[in-house]
């Protein structure tokens, strides 16, 4: 589950990471974040599997991988996790995509009494705004939103973050009300939609959508009520500084 795809130009790769859980019969579940890499993607047999990322982790999921080919020397990121061991999500940096350092302390934190309070969660890869800093889209999560669901009283939200183009460690913005809600009947489950999971807007997937009026335009691909999955343009602008 949760797949997140990278073309990566240098190689001429697709590398994937997905979640993979394995159940003890116990009881208990194990979900490992992993990967697989190919050139031809649409070629079921030609993608080769590299285990997980972070074996001696009981629990890593959701995983975005920013390459810093472009950057001689630097390595690459990865930002990942769902919350569910720490209050929030970490990073970690690798000079080969297969030996990874997960730096101390955590990326991205929960924050109490608001729309991303119970959990923060990696989007898709960070991409490259025109200004040469990186933009980022987390998902994240609320309770308050009782539903039809049992024991489920959550709302997930997308937020987003502006990383330092030379230093991607360094937030230097993070957004104070969501880019988008569940709202529509199919996001929130409500009436006659389908739902598996009610007020969920999930995103996993975007790519550039530059306009001659606008570098720094996205769409974005995102997952309604775990059942649907829908499409967003998104429009950055900037605000004069003071």
């Amino acid at each position: 589950e949760d797949p997140r795809v990278v073309y990566r130009e240098k190689t001429g790769e697709y590398i994937l990471l997905y979640t993979a859980v394995q159940d003890f019969h116990n009881g208990t579940l194990s979900a490992k974040l992993s990967m697989a890499t190919t050139k031809t993607p649409s070629i079921k047999s030609s993608w080769v599997r590299h285990g997980p990322v972070f074996p001696d982790i009981p629990w890593s999921k959701s995983g975005a991988l920013m390459l810093r080919d472009d950057v001689p020397g630097s390595p690459h990121f990865l930002i990942f996790g769902d919350s569910s061991l720490l209050p929030g999500i970490q990073m970690a940096i690798s000079y080969d995509l297969k030996n990874w350092d997960i730096l101390p302390g955590l990326f991205l934190e929960v924050r109490p009494d608001s729309w991303d309070s119970a959990l923060v969660e990696s989007g898709p890869m960070p991409l490259r705004l025109s200004d040469g800093n990186y933009l980022f889209i987390y998902n994240s999560a609320r309770g308050g939103f009782p539903s039809k669901k049992p024991g489920y009283q959550f709302q997930y939200n997308i937020g987003w973050l502006i990383l330092d183009g030379t230093n991607p460690t360094k937030i230097l913005q993070r957004s104070d009300t969501p880019i988008l809600s569940p709202v529509l009947s199919w996001e929130t489950g409500s009436g006659s939609s389908l739902a598996l999971v009610p007020n969920v807007v999930f995103c996993e997937g975007w790519e550039r959508a530059p306009s001659q009026s606008n570098p720094d335009t996205f769409h974005l691909y995102y997952g309604g009520a775990d059942s649907v999955m829908g499409a967003a343009t998104l429009r950055m602008r900037s605000t004069p500084s003071n």
